[in-house]
């Protein structure tokens, strides 16, 4: 079934009725802050809090199935030691972070969920109470109907829900952490010494509303899903299919546990009143569970001199190796997640399948994710005045880690496969005055270039992929070109002023942007696959915003209103790129020209299909907000 479109590719639909449902969002944040200070020691704890809620809506469901409650509780506990002497400073920090959010249905008049169940076409009246407008609205008698034996549901996601909502899903994460550095001065060098530590636990619960969740492709088509352990002897009394014994869940529960480590040593030389020399070397550990281990050694180096001396100018370059921990969520997709019964049931026949997500297979000698970056400049002025500058930025990837035809591994370490390639150039210049001043200005400009064949650890064509993408599952022909984020010029623009009228002080500031737009690209069905160079369909159209602050402060009250996106200029940032609905080879160098060409991959007589969708917007700037706050100070 295809919707109807329209020549820019939205859908065409016609109302069949509203309905309203109304849910409350809330959110309260608390920050408590104690200290204690003596000559050569300070002391500092810190918490915040946030508590809120809001609803997960369902669209495609009748009420009982409609929305989720969630419930985020974030945490943040820190604790802080400095101590200063005449030549010697020191620090240690600890914190910890927990983050959660649960998931529970939300039931029409207070009662129980019940199994969730979505079908397509939907139910009769007698198995669920429900929407009839909308359930009529599935069929067509008329006889202008050119399918009378197919159900016309409206419903693109195929499956209408009723009865329970379905899965849901609870995440609830917890990171201490700790780190200690000791710096010395000795004559014309200040040398630091340090570690850090962080151990982040994720658990991980799945579950469906009423136990299971029920699918009807038809009227006696019948698919079951269920959370399952398998396994044999005692406990595992279920059967998931001929011969296999397993144990139904009421709800799969597992924890990802993630540890990183680094230490470093740094020196700062300062040979002359204006000129000073940085080097150091960091070495980071970071593990996923006891098969994902990755180590690397990251030196820096950079000097800075004040050529015009007192602080009017500094001149500066250096050159650092980066690396990047890894995040928890990378363990939710390398690990298996939970295991799912499936029963299909048809008059006369039962079959069963049993299917076990993630898993992806590790390889033995990973290595860590690595950054080159290189960076110079020049800055002129006075602080409390005003100051100029020009910075040069060059940021090039060495390796990273993704899954390369269903193994998790460095990308390009088998002989003969590609490399992942990333690199970001940047020119910018900048000017403002005193941030002190009655009425604050600061403007800049940025010209930059990105290119390469991956689009770092979130893909926005797999979604949420966290180095385990699809983009090198097959050799990566026309992958290499301007990628997502690339917009070659950016400008901003700030104004900030202060005053005080009707006996409070008043802060107002506004913050205009403008940028190129994003590259577009031709691919096939399969995601990562380029029928064109990456970026040969040229660009999105530029884009800007506007946001606007003001505060009004009295005593220990604050009031302040900000306004993001001040013109509700709702520009698209990006656009659907499958172009034909075949798994055709690349056009190794090809353009727009070749398009006309393109072949069926079947029958070379006749044209590919081409999606319809091609080029129908996908996602838009943020409309219009605006957030109303109130602050006391205790």
């Amino acid at each position: 079934m295809v919707a109807d479109e329209s020549a820019a590719g939205f859908v065409v639909h016609e109302s069949l009725g509203t309905i309203e449902r109304g849910a409350l969002a809330w959110s309260v944040p608390v920050m408590g802050r104690l200290g204690a200070r003596s000559p050569h020691h300070e002391v500092a704890a810190t918490a915040l809090a946030t508590a809120g809620g809001d609803p997960r809506w369902i669209v495609t469901a009748e009420e009982p199935g409609a929305s989720v409650a969630r419930r985020d509780l974030d945490v943040l506990l820190s604790a802080t030691w400095r101590g200063t002497w005449a030549s010697t400073r020191a620090r240690v920090l600890a914190t910890w972070l927990r983050d959660a959010r649960t998931e529970s249905p939300r039931a029409a008049g207070g009662d129980a969920p019940d199994v969730g169940l979505a079908y397509f076409p939907p139910p009769d009246a007698a198995r669920a109470a429900g929407d009839n407008a909308v359930r009529a609205g599935c069929q067509d008698d008329s006889p202008d109907d050119p399918y009378p034996g197919v159900q016309n549901c409206p419903f693109p996601t195929g499956y209408y829900h009723v009865g329970g909502a379905g899965q849901l899903f609870d995440v609830i994460q917890d990171r201490p952490g700790v780190l200690g550095e000791v710096e010395r001065t000795v004559g014309q060098h200040a040398i630091a010494v340090g570690a850090s530590g962080e151990d982040s636990r994720v658990v991980l619960r799945t579950r469906y509303t009423g136990g299971y969740l029920r699918r009807q492709l038809a009227e006696e088509l019948i698919v079951d899903y269920r959370l399952v352990q398998i396994g044999s002897g005692a406990g595992f009394d279920d059967s998931c299919g001929d011969g296999v014994s397993c144990n139904w869940l009421d709800e799969h529960e597992r924890t990802v546990r993630t540890r990183g480590m680094a230490a470093w040593i740094a020196d700062t030389w300062r040979p002359g009143e204006s000129v000073s020399v940085d080097i150091g070397l960091r070495a980071e550990s970071s593990q996923i569970g006891e098969s994902v281990k990755v180590r690397d050694l990251l030196p820096r180096l950079g000097a800075s001199w004040d050529v015009l001396g007192r602080g009017r100018s500094r001149l500066f370059a250096g050159w650092g190796r980066y690396g990047a921990m890894l995040p928890a969520g990378t363990g939710e997709r390398v690990f298996a997640g939970p295991t799912i019964y499936q029963q299909v049931s048809f008059p006369g026949t039962t079959t069963h399948a049993v299917s076990s997500g993630g898993a992806v297979p590790i390889a033995p000698d990973l290595r860590g994710v690595r950054v080159d970056e290189t960076v110079g400049g020049l800055e002129l002025g006075a602080a409390d005045v005003v100051r100029a500058g020009v910075h040069v930025r060059h940021r090039r990837l060495g390796r990273t880690l993704e899954d390369v035809g269903g193994t998790f591994t460095v990308v390009g370490a088998e002989p003969g496969t590609a490399a992942a390639t990333r690199d970001f150039t940047e020119v910018s210049a900048s000017f403002e005055n005193a941030p002190s001043a009655v009425v604050h200005v600061r403007f800049g400009y940025a010209w930059s270039r990105l290119r390469g064949n991956w689009p770092g650890p979130f893909d926005p064509v797999d979604g949420f992929g966290l180095y385990v993408s699809s983009m090198f599952d097959r050799p990566p022909i026309n992958a290499t070109g301007p990628l997502p984020n690339d917009q070659p010029h950016r400008f901003f623009a700030e104004v900030a002023g202060r005053g005080r009228r009707f006996g409070m002080d008043l802060d107002l500031g506004v913050r205009a942007i403008a940028t190129s737009g994003r590259p577009r690209s031709y691919r096939t069905i399969v995601g990562q696959s380029f029928l064109l160079p990456r970026g040969a369909g040229g660009r999105l159209p530029a884009l800007a915003q506007a946001n606007a602050r003001l505060a009004a402060r009295r005593g220990r009250l604050t009031f302040s209103l900000d306004v993001f996106n001040l013109f509700n200029r709702r520009g698209t940032t990006a656009v659907e790129e499958i172009y034909v609905l075949d798994d055709l080879p690349p056009i190794d160098g090809g353009d727009e020209g070749d398009l006309v060409f393109v072949k069926d991959n079947v029958d070379e007589s006749d044209p590919a299909r081409h999606f319809r969708r091609h080029g129908a917007p996908t996602r838009f700037q943020a409309p219009l907000l605006a957030v109303l706050g109130v602050r006391v100070d205790l």
